[in-house]
């Protein structure tokens, strides 16, 4: 198959930094939304919810998605390959793991919590099912240090080589 030449590979490497910043940088906001806000009312709850959908929607989202497609580019048109090296099959890993705690369990609970949070009935505050949301969207931690994690793989390209690779 017919690899990426010199300028392709430092133009997908751009765009897969935009994606990097997008996909990490929303779930870091996210996180600082949800650990450094603290509403005061239904209306304030609403808002923080409402704006952590929108970081998600808008930069976590796309910037996971984005960063899986141009994996394929990586493997498909780069010496890089998918399994060349240990660090770069555990990044594979790593992505489409994250990527389903995010399809299967972030995501539904920050839309149950923004489902059941009404603007105008603050008896909603005590929802067991709203509680039990909040708590558990904050494992969103994990899947930032994940992220991190792999940042440093990227970076510093640990294990050696696989054998049989070529």
């Amino acid at each position: 198959m017919k690899t990426l030449g010199k300028t392709g590979v430092k133009t997908v490497k751009v765009i897969h930094f935009v994606f990097i910043f997008m996909w990490l940088g929303g779930g870091i906001a996210l996180l600082l939304g949800l650990f450094l806000s603290h509403p005061a009312n239904i209306h304030e709850y609403f808002m923080k919810y409402r704006i952590l959908m929108i970081l998600e929607n808008y930069l976590v989202i796309p910037g996971a998605i984005g960063n899986l497609m141009l994996g394929f580019v990586y493997g498909f048109f780069t010496k890089w390959g998918f399994f060349k090296h240990t660090w770069l099959t555990l990044k594979w890993i790593l992505t489409v793991l994250v990527i389903l705690f995010g399809i299967f369990f972030l995501g539904p609970w920050l839309t149950t919590i923004l489902g059941i949070l009404k603007p105008h009935d603050p008896s909603v505050l005590t929802n067991e099912i709203l509680l039990a949301n909040i708590k558990l969207s904050k494992l969103g931690s994990l899947q930032v240090a994940i992220l991190l994690f792999m940042v440093y793989l990227s970076v510093f390209k640990p294990f050696k080589k696989r054998k049989n690779r070529k």
